[in-house]
């Protein structure tokens, strides 16, 4: 019970800096509305749980192997890792972003990426043993801070700032609700994880409650137009707090908090490429994962103000959703006996 307790708080804990990346975006797009995106998200997040469920007792670049074939399956496994990596650049560049924020010197941005690089490939190394007990103890650190900055923040909250409505946002509210379901392309590498059952819907019923009511906060303590042009909005609503003597610099301490769950989320990235680089490089042993997951964390470093757009979008639904559902899907077909089969060790008439 322990180790499912590690992976699933782990996970929630490392898609937390992903949420509060979206808080802006999902700002601009759905508007005053745009808290209800997760709610809207969660039918079908429950059913992900469902799919992510026969994944059980087995990784997921087993079960795509299995699923499409052993060059179709490696195939995948290539696109994983490609995506993974993509993924780590991201995420590596907003936690240094994040990190510069609290901390002045843009000079020291290459240290900040050294040492989280370090972190990652020490805590998402093969066992994985290490990243369940660390997912445990920065899970109940960072859930306590944002508890925390969200109480403070409530007395600034203005219920004018969320409604009424306006027609934009009812437009943009399924596109919002899109965004929320690409968490799945980062969640997906929880499958890497050495856990063989544990139920996943909790997790997703606090994910989604979570992140609506980080939107919910966000857009009352600021209405959508201002947070929308916000690059990190949640870091500032401890500036509204009804108590300001209570923090000085309140931002730079949830700030730095708040890395624990990026250094998480880096973990997590790392150990899904190594299970994939395993997979396609058996000879090496996992060995050389530093080399892509260095090249990783140079971009991110080279190019700190680099935008994807719609890339993380749809291959969040694409490698996060449709493909481990074809994959159950395609394996069960591909169970199913047919009609009228004669059993191999049967003999015709």
């Amino acid at each position: 019970m322990g180790r499912e307790t590690g992976r699933g708080s782990g996970v929630t804990a490392a898609l937390l800096p992903v949420m509060l990346s979206l808080l802006a975006p999902l700002s601009r797009t759905a508007g005053r509305l745009g808290w209800l995106a997760p709610v809207l998200a969660l039918p079908v997040g429950l059913g992900l749980c469902r799919v992510w469920r026969e994944f059980a007792g087995r990784s997921l670049p087993g079960l795509l192997e299995g699923s499409f074939g052993k060059w179709g399956g490696r195939l995948m496994e290539l696109a994983y890792l490609l995506w993974g990596l993509l993924l780590l650049s991201v995420s590596a560049r907003r936690y240094a972003a994040r990190l510069l924020s609290a901390v002045s010197g843009e000079n020291a941005r290459w240290l900040y990426l050294a040492a989280a690089l370090a972190l990652a490939l020490w805590l998402g190394r093969e066992d994985g043993r290490v990243f369940l007990r660390a997912g445990r103890l920065f899970s109940g650190a960072v859930g306590a801070a944002v508890l925390l900055a969200v109480a403070l923040a409530l007395p600034a909250l203005d219920w004018k700032n969320l409604w009424p409505p306006a027609a934009a946002d009812w437009g943009g509210l399924p596109r919002a609700a899109l965004w929320t379901l690409s968490l799945a392309g980062y969640g997906v590498y929880g499958l890497c994880l050495p856990v063989e059952e544990e139920r996943r819907w909790p997790w997703a019923l606090l994910g989604c409650g979570g992140f609506a009511a980080l939107l919910l906060v966000t857009l009352g303590t600021f209405g959508p137009a201002l947070a929308g042009r916000m690059e990190e909005p949640f870091l500032l609503l401890l500036e509204g707090a009804a108590a300001p003597g209570v923090f000085w610099r309140g931002e730079a301490a949830l700030a730095a908090v708040l890395i624990l769950a990026d250094i998480t989320l880096l973990s997590l990235l790392v150990r899904g490429c190594g299970a994939m680089w395993r997979r396609l490089i058996p000879p090496w042993k996992g060995r050389g994962l530093w080399l892509p997951a260095a090249a990783a964390f140079w971009r991110a470093g080279a190019e700190p103000a680099a935008a994807e757009g719609d890339l993380l979008l749809w291959g969040g639904l694409l490698l996060g959703i449709a493909v481990p559902a074809l994959a159950v899907l395609t394996e069960g077909v591909s169970k199913t006996p047919k009609k009228g089969a004669i059993s191999c060790g049967e003999k015709e008439g």
